[in-house]
């Protein structure tokens, strides 16, 4: 099965995203990797009118440390929690696990932003 026909959206900032989901409410969703969001509407688990990218939005990625506080945003993938020196600094058992997630295509693409977004658990977490 295939999607149903939906609009796209890629958005240029996190203003710009939070405006195209106010105005379209629970009729669009987030695409960040697409690793649960693609399979789902495939599937028709989902079908949104409209799908917002957030893929680029360069504020959301990324590992920082500072002042001793450890941040990773959204859109880290999860090979870059493997690759991070600042994780293996600072939180090596979070690097250590990464090691697990599913396999090299999906830790490619996965992002940290599945776990905080759907309702559902990603599968692909627990290889």
């Amino acid at each position: 099965m295939k999607a149903s026909a939906f609009a796209y959206a890629r958005a240029t900032s996190v203003d710009d995203t939070l405006k195209l989901l106010a105005s379209h409410g629970d009729r669009a969703k987030v695409l960040s990797g697409g690793q649960s969001l693609i399979p789902a509407m495939n599937l028709r688990l989902l079908s949104p009118e409209l799908i917002v990218d957030i893929g680029e939005l360069a504020e959301l990625r990324g590992v920082t440390v500072r002042d001793g506080v450890l941040r990773i945003g959204a859109l880290t993938r999860h090979v870059d929690l493997l690759n991070s020196p600042e994780i293996g600094a600072h939180a090596p058992l979070l690097s250590e696990a990464a090691a697990h997630i599913a396999h090299p295509a999906i830790r490619n693409r996965g992002t940290l932003a599945c776990r905080s977004r759907r309702r559902t658990p990603c599968l692909h977490a627990c290889a």
